[in-house]
């Protein structure tokens, strides 16, 4: 058999919804109309799984179904197993495939969007890979400690978008990542953000969760994420991840878009002035359940 080609990622199959199919899906007509690069790049945050490919050690391609978070700048981040087969894959062959599906309630499927990326996956200690991954995925951090499970960020090397029947787009890493100024100063924020944000915004998170998503059940609502792209709310198994009208560059514009969409408000000057004056110092639209 013909070794394959270790310098060009892979391509993912198929595989898993960005939503639960227990709740009633919602289609993302608002992102889909968006510049490719940031439509692929929201659908990707809206998905809580993907399929990953990675290469067998007979060569052969290897799918399965992975948990997924994707970092401020807009790499997928993986907390994988060395045990796990896929994990073994990638030690020796790095070059992977994931698959973002937001198909759900679209009817034919295929009219519905995904997102393909191609790039390498390599292990990482960086702080902000785990932090956003374990955003998403709260119960992973029962095992993310142990010494046989790593996180992996991924190094895009390009995306494909299909946002429904004719509508294909190819992109470069660059057209979906986010500049690195930008990631990084909203990624040294968030904690801020969500601390100020969570206070300032109170019962209407709530409010929001149960007007998004008829869920009444959990304790209180929390917002878990904010990027330039928008924001994510958790509260008990529900999880609603909505978007801002339009990405943001700055920690008070974050902010300012997120009292807007969630409290309704146009002028939140004592919350992002608190915010923006000292970041280190005071401890977002797809709609899913976790168990």
């Amino acid at each position: 058999m013909r070794r394959p080609d270790r310098t060009r990622p892979l391509l993912a199959a198929p595989m898993t919804d960005c939503q639960s199919p227990t709740l009633p899906p919602q289609r993302p007509e608002a992102v889909i109309d968006r510049p490719t690069g940031i439509t692929a790049r929201c659908l990707m945050r809206a998905c809580s799984t993907a399929a990953l490919a990675t290469v067998g050690r007979d060569g052969a391609p290897y799918n399965s179904l992975v948990e997924v978070g994707v970092d401020h700048q807009g790499a997928p981040v993986l907390l994988l197993s060395d045990l796990a087969e896929h994990t073994r894959n990638i030690r020796q062959d790095n070059r992977i495939g994931l698959l973002f599906d937001g198909t759900a309630g679209h009817h034919p499927p295929l009219a519905g969007p995904r997102v393909t990326v191609q790039g390498w996956a390599n292990a990482t200690a960086a702080q902000t890979a785990s932090n956003r991954f374990l955003a998403r995925h709260p119960d992973a951090a029962r095992y993310a400690g142990f010494a046989d499970f790593q996180f992996y960020r991924i190094k895009v090397d390009r995306a494909g978008l299909v946002a429904g029947f004719g509508r294909i787009s190819r992109l470069r890493a660059g057209n979906s990542l986010v500049p690195v100024a930008v990631a990084t100063a909203l990624a040294e924020a968030e904690a801020n953000m969500i601390a100020q944000a969570t206070i300032h915004l109170g019962d209407r998170l709530q409010l929001y969760v149960r007007a998004r998503t008829g869920y009444t059940g959990g304790t209180g609502a929390v917002i878990s994420e904010i990027d330039c792209d928008g924001f994510a709310i958790r509260q008990g198994l529900a999880l609603v991840r909505d978007t801002f009208p339009q990405p943001v560059r700055t920690p008070s514009d974050a902010l300012t878009a997120l009292w807007r969409v969630v409290g309704g408000l146009s002028h939140p000057v004592d919350m992002t002035t608190r915010a923006e004056a000292n970041p280190a110092e005071t401890v977002g639209r797809t709609v899913s359940y976790s168990d």
